[in-house]
């Protein structure tokens, strides 16, 4: 019912009490059989246009994607979706872009399909977002395992390149170098050295 409210505070308040209940493995189960998928997708399709609420709500929509069932209740309520198009229509959402490539990253880890993604445009996105906040630390690294995960065919790379992802790799390993960042540095070089398969993007670095 709070999810419901006009207050906007308290579906935030909602969203992150639920997180921390779901932070517990054993409670995750009861959580989604509650129907806390339907109503988090549906408040960030509601607020679409708000970033507090998108930034509250979905990293406790990762808290419930543990398990292959509760991925697919996730992509079949419509969560892949919306947490994209917050990337694609709000990239000046700084902490909702965070916690988007987040649960994009994610996502890759645990062997989703990234076909779809892609075709929504996920590639230029991240990249966008990688873009608009070099120093966001957790934007970069998230940004740049996200894209490993979809570089996966020439057609991904082409369009990593297309949109600039040799710049963005370029910064973030002289920033690695400059303040002893190991995992991003490592991230980047991982995945310059899958661009680098495709001839014409490794001559061009």
């Amino acid at each position: 019912a709070t999810f419901a409210s006009p207050s906007q505070k308290t579906i935030e308040a909602s969203s992150r009490a639920l997180a921390r209940i779901a932070s517990v493995p054993e409670n995750v189960k009861a959580v989604v059989e509650a129907g806390a998928i339907d109503t988090l997708v549906r408040t960030i399709n509601d607020y679409k246009d708000n970033a507090a609420i998108i930034s509250s709500c979905t990293p406790t929509l990762l808290k419930l994607a543990t398990r292959d069932e509760d991925v697919q209740l996730i992509v079949n309520a419509g969560g892949v979706q919306s947490i994209l198009r917050t990337l694609v229509e709000h990239p000046e959402f700084e902490e909702a872009a965070a916690e988007s490539l987040k649960f994009i990253e994610h996502l890759g880890a645990i062997e989703f399909d990234m076909a779809p993604l892609v075709e929504g445009g996920s590639i230029p996105a991240l990249i966008t977002a990688m873009k608009k906040y070099p120093d966001n630390a957790d934007i970069q690294l998230q940004g740049t395992r996200g894209l490993i995960y979809m570089a996966t065919c020439v057609a991904n790379v082409d369009v990593m390149a297309a949109n600039g992802v040799l710049d963005v790799l370029r910064a973030n390993l002289e920033a690695a170098a400059a303040k002893g960042t190991k995992l991003l540095a490592t991230c980047s070089m991982y995945l310059a050295s899958s661009i680098a398969l495709v001839d014409r993007h490794r001559e061009a670095m």
